[in-house]
């Protein structure tokens, strides 16, 4: 309720934001997801911590869908599958990750168009070394038209 009414076109040089997904703050989320919006957005990369530590590896990715008072919003397929090669589809955590689900009434309405990449990482097992090097591999994997924009 607190975004603007109608989403704007962000400028074209947004490739990246960092938001809080607590929602004490949630004026300040919708406040900075209406200042990127865009209807040009296909795929949007939702990264969280892994808040409970569940799941079979340091990082995951879900292949869910999430129900918004927007919409649905649907995990990229595609990208995941491409991903997938070298991290663990598993959706053990996500039903509970607050991470991931606080966000997705702000992708549906910031986004109207863009799917998700959602993925936990348990950074206290796999160290902050390898979180900036799977960060780097994500937004090197996908051509630069695809993924615009990285949430954590």
């Amino acid at each position: 309720d607190k975004a603007v009414a109608d989403p704007f076109e962000a400028p074209l040089d947004v490739h990246a934001i960092v938001s809080p997904h607590h929602l004490l703050v949630a004026d300040r989320i919708a406040a900075l997801f209406s200042s990127v919006a865009s209807k040009r957005v296909k795929t949007v990369i939702v990264l969280s911590p892994n808040h409970f530590s569940r799941g079979r590896t340091p990082v995951l990715l879900s292949r869910g869908s999430w129900n918004t008072p927007y919409g649905i919003v649907s995990s990229d397929l595609q990208a995941i599958d491409e991903l997938a090669e070298d991290v663990v589809v598993d959706e053990t955590p996500f039903s509970e990750e607050h991470g991931i689900g606080s966000l997705t009434p702000f992708i549906a309405r910031s986004f109207p168009n863009a799917k998700i990449i959602p993925v936990v990482i348990d950074e206290t097992t796999l160290g902050s070394d390898k979180v900036a090097l799977l960060i780097q591999r994500l937004a090197l994997s996908r051509s630069p038209r695809r993924i615009s924009h990285c949430i954590r």
